[in-house]
């Protein structure tokens, strides 16, 4: 007992982890994927409301020095600032 290494905990426990320990680290661990998966929900719909999507009506006017894409008879789709599109006729 004395003049040797400290044995903690007593005798043949010496560097066992108990049943406590590994259940908090399997618990940490879930906490932690779970937490990572709602980080990835929540950039992922705050990144899909970014994007402006063409389809609607015209939403701020449109966009200035955006080229239109030709629809027929003269028509053209111009993409409009926060989103939608318009139809401008311009001859033909």
């Amino acid at each position: 007992m004395f003049g040797g290494p400290p044995t903690f905990g007593g005798p043949g426990r010496v560097g066992t982890v108990g049943p406590r320990v590994r259940r908090g680290g399997i618990v940490g661990l879930i906490v932690a994927i779970i937490a990572i998966v709602i980080v990835i929900m929540i950039a992922t719909s705050i990144h899909n409301s970014m994007n402006v999507s063409p389809k609607g009506p015209c939403i701020g006017g449109p966009a200035q020095g955006a080229t239109g894409t030709p629809i027929g008879h003269g028509n053209f789709r111009f993409p409009c600032v926060d989103g939608g599109s318009t139809v401008v006729h311009l001859g033909g």
